[in-house]
């Protein structure tokens, strides 16, 4: 599924935040996915975080943003060129779609500078979530769109949760 050593990108396709760039890293794209990218309107670089990227300091709030520019376009380049790509191909294939948000988003989130309110439920996070729910939205409907949806398997995973503690007192909320 995922082969490492598969550098040319003409067997494995790799989309990510390198992609597009001069990197000694980054796997290029095969000359047709990079033709059905242009062709959709969209450059062949993946958008980098924006304001999103921000991850602030003790100091300084981080983002106030989701990371919204760059999930569109990772997902419009797998709704749109790969999935049609996989359909065409008339083989079975394993995608992985890995979303930056919430989880980027809620590191970085800056709604709660030194203080423990919102905290991790603030707006900027609430957007995240949102942000990636639409992505799976628009992936869900790209399968059934295709005629896939009935022999795709859709696995959601996640590394980790999020929540606000203060432990500052044998009162505060997570010492209780």
């Amino acid at each position: 599924i995922q082969d490492v050593t598969e550098r040319t990108g003409l067997t494995t396709i790799v989309i990510d935040d390198a992609t597009g760039q001069a990197k000694p890293d980054s796997i290029p794209l095969a000359p047709e996915v990079k033709a059905a990218i242009k062709a959709l309107g969209l450059p062949t670089t993946a958008p980098d975080r924006g304001l999103n990227g921000d991850q602030g300091a003790y100091n300084m709030p981080g983002v106030h943003v989701a990371n919204v520019e760059q999930q569109d376009w990772f997902t419009k380049v797998a709704t749109d060129v790969l999935l049609p790509r996989f359909k065409k191909a008339g083989k079975p294939f394993a995608m992985v779609f890995w979303s930056r948000d919430p989880d980027g988003t809620q590191h970085n989130q800056g709604d709660s500078l030194n203080q423990l309110t919102p905290g991790i439920n603030g707006p900027t996070s609430m957007a995240a979530i949102r942000n990636v729910s639409g992505d799976l939205q628009r992936l869900r409907d790209a399968l059934k769109a295709l005629g896939l949806d009935k022999t795709t398997d859709i696995i959601v995973t996640a590394d980790h949760g999020f929540s606000t503690a203060s432990k500052q007192s044998r009162t505060s909320a997570a010492a209780r």
